[in-house]
């Protein structure tokens, strides 16, 4: 993997519950050990570092601690906060057994089950809106795919050079952080799921996207085994808020102790965008063993939990008043490699429903903020047995009316 540096933001050395719930971090020269239930998610010898110009950096250290030493040395003047790099892992799409003897064949039960139908009889499909997506890739060449991916038109495909100056070689569709190159290869299948029930077209086969006219950012940064790291996740984030997306979609967890994830997603609410997040499927409560970034309290997040088709709680499902909200997440057929379809269980899978839901209503009511979308998803989920603070699951019908009645029909039809 390369390790240049490219810029970043972090905390140096601060346990989780204190930098949490103090808001604030250590310096960058107090060189306090790591919390030690943190220790298993730190990546050997990286940090990762904020500089006081607002750039982010992967320190990688290849010697001694005496390194770290002379670099604090030489700069702790320009550094404003320093951490360990953590790895991050995708939540792998399960099979839950107890559900697994009752699975039904319809298709597209997801979408019909909160209310995504209605919109499209409107018309409203997801026009003018870019999905970014950070996870495993995806299939560019699967036909329910191929017409959705956002184009940066700054950049020359294959060329082997940054043509727009962005710091990143021909990321036309999106950037693998693992390659450092614009080929999105999926070599797990979970992004391309994850893809298609964000916005399959409808027009080129029996899937039904969320929102079918949005168009797609990804940035791969996971490699084969499934590992990704905090700074690769940082990096995607920001570029995907550079180029333009309105919602992004995060289904994958596991980041135990990271500010520097953190301080992110609070830009991400100062840039009107919104982070929609796996809650993940440990079958735990996350208020009191938590998982990242579900469990952040931050204005731009939803995390959301995965119900059945019987209306129920997902038996693998994490919960809590952090998880905000659930979504179908059991036998969710989408789109798979080599052209082909999968159907899958788990919260990766309920994420892009909200993540779909997201971006219709932001193409419905194109001036209304993140903030007004995010409140009129939860205030209007359709209440049950559901262990999350809003106590429902998502019905993207009624949030579209909700946000009518408050602000009026904004939606721009063609």
């Amino acid at each position: 993997m390369d390790v240049k540096k490219s810029f970043a933001l972090a905390v140096l050395c601060c346990s989780l519950t204190a930098c949490l719930d103090s808001g604030k971090s250590s310096a960058a020269t107090n060189k306090a050990a790591n919390d030690a239930s943190c220790a298993n998610q730190a990546i050997s010898r990286e940090k990762i570092v904020r500089w006081k110009n607002g750039k982010i950096s992967r320190l990688v250290l290849k010697e001694g601690p005496q390194v770290l030493d002379k670099f604090l040395e030489k700069y702790q003047d320009q550094i404003e906060l320093m951490e360990d790099n953590f790895r991050i892992d995708r939540p792998i799409a399960m099979e839950d057994f107890q559900q697994k003897a009752t699975r039904s064949a319809q298709i597209n039960w997801g979408a019909d089950a909160v209310g995504a139908p209605a919109l499209w009889n409107k018309n409203i499909l997801g026009d003018g809106v870019i999905v970014a997506v950070i996870d495993s890739g995806v299939e560019i060449t699967h036909p329910q795919l191929k017409n959705q991916l956002a184009i940066n038109a700054g950049e020359i495909a294959n060329n082997n050079i940054d043509d727009d100056g962005n710091g990143l070689v021909d990321d036309v569709n999106g950037y693998d952080y693992i390659d450092r190159d614009g080929s999105l290869d999926d070599t797990t299948g979970h992004g391309t799921h994850v893809s298609g029930i964000i916005l399959a077209d409808h027009a080129n086969g029996s899937m039904r996207g969320m929102a079918p006219h949005a168009k797609l950012l990804m940035y791969d940064f996971f490699g084969d085994n499934g590992d990704g790291s905090v700074f690769d996740s940082i990096q995607a984030i920001r570029t995907a808020a550079r180029m333009g997306a309105k919602v992004i979609n995060a289904s994958w967890g596991g980041s135990t102790c990271s500010m520097s994830l953190k301080t992110v997603l609070d830009e991400l609410a100062q840039q009107d965008i919104l982070f929609v997040t796996a809650s993940g499927n440990d079958h735990w409560n996350i208020d009191t063993r938590p998982s990242y970034p579900a469990a952040f309290s931050s204005a731009s997040v939803i995390s959301v939990g995965a119900m059945t088709s019987d209306s129920l709680t997902a038996g693998f499902s994490n919960y809590g008043k952090k998880v905000h909200i659930v979504a179908p997440g059991v036998n969710i057929v989408s789109t798979w490699p080599g052209g082909a379809y999968m159907s899958d269980d788990g919260t990766s899978m309920a994420t892009p429903f909200v993540t779909g839901a997201v971006a219709l209503l932001r193409s419905a009511f194109p001036s209304v903020k993140a903030a007004e979308i995010k409140a009129a998803i939860l205030a209007s989920a359709k209440q049950g047995p559901y262990p999350v603070s809003s106590k429902g699951s998502l019905d993207v019908s009624a949030a579209y009316d909700y946000l009518n009645n408050k602000f009026g029909s904004q939606q721009t039809l063609p």
